[in-house]
């Protein structure tokens, strides 16, 4: 009789709800985790898929254009960061498959170089839609996903942020997306979401060998000379390639960590570093010999 009360008072004293949670963070590291990815139709976002999909991670790669010959336990998603309606479609879908987002990596992204002086403001945003405010638009989508497990969400940036530079509307779009970024980041922390940024240097994707290729598409442009001349130098500043692949094992190192840092720079190029350090006057004379020059 003693034995059967003291097994009661036992059972009443034990807080059922902790024993439950326990339970359930215990199990949660042996089950699979979830990651979804912006822009895995090719490069650097494709690479991702694969390698989260290699470690074991379902994987939603979502892009505009279609995710070609994936692997097993990526599944592909038809979205456009810019339209508010597919992002929602593609949340539906992902919403009846889990109840819990543990990563969200926007990498969609397209470069393009033109004088912003004299483009046309529909070009512009264009840009701004899917570099800057794409990101804005899958996050606040995705958070209700997020919120249950304590996710994280990781937006890939560009070590361009520090040397702001003429004719680089994606350099201003990136700046723009980690100040949006940080400011989601200060409110999401609030709620158990941490958030990261990564800004890699060059990496050897269609993107990077299409500075080679540039054309300035403003007819009639004041600036042709010293675009063609910036066109010419812009590769001696690139640094060195690293491919998509080595670029996001990298990430995932990072990201997957029991403690996320705010900021990680991957194959990023020192001379870049040591431009950023010239007083912004000084750097706007250099760079008008520079583009001087026949």
């Amino acid at each position: 009789m003693i034995n059967l009360l003291l097994f009661i008072d036992l059972a009443l004293s034990i807080d059922h709800r902790q024993v439950f949670f326990t339970f359930v963070h215990r199990n949660r590291a042996v089950m699979k985790r979830v990651v979804l990815i912006t822009g895995a139709a090719n490069g650097l976002g494709r690479a991702l898929a694969e390698e989260f999909a290699r470690h074991g991670w379902m994987v939603f790669a979502a892009d505009k254009e279609p995710v070609p010959s994936v692997q097993p336990g990526i599944i592909t998603l038809q979205m456009d960061v810019t339209d508010t309606t597919s992002i929602h479609a593609a949340y539906a879908t992902v919403s009846q498959n889990i109840s819990a987002l543990d990563l969200l990596i926007n990498c969609a992204g397209i470069y393009e170089a033109y004088p912003l002086s004299e483009v046309s403001f529909d070009d512009l945003f264009r840009i701004y839609s899917i570099n800057t405010f794409g990101a804005f638009l899958v996050i606040r989508q995705l958070v209700p996903l997020l919120l249950p497990a304590k996710g994280r969400i990781v937006s890939i940036s560009s070590e361009s942020v520090k040397f702001p530079s003429l004719f680089q509307p994606y350099q201003a779009t990136k700046i723009a997306l980690e100040a949006i970024h940080h400011t989601i980041g200060q409110e999401l922390y609030l709620k158990g979401i941490r958030m990261a940024l990564i800004r890699p240097g060059a990496i050897q994707t269609g993107m990077t060998g299409k500075v080679e290729r540039l054309v300035n598409p403003v007819h009639d442009s004041m600036f042709d000379k010293e675009f063609t001349r910036f066109v010419a130098l812009a590769p001696r500043f690139r640094g060195r390639l690293l491919s998509p692949e080595k670029v996001a094992a990298k990430i995932y190192k990072k990201v997957t960590r029991p403690y996320l840092r705010p900021v990680y720079r991957i194959n990023n190029n020192p001379v870049l570093f040591l431009i950023a350090l010239i007083p912004e006057r000084w750097m706007m004379r250099i760079m008008k010999l520079m583009l001087s020059w026949h």
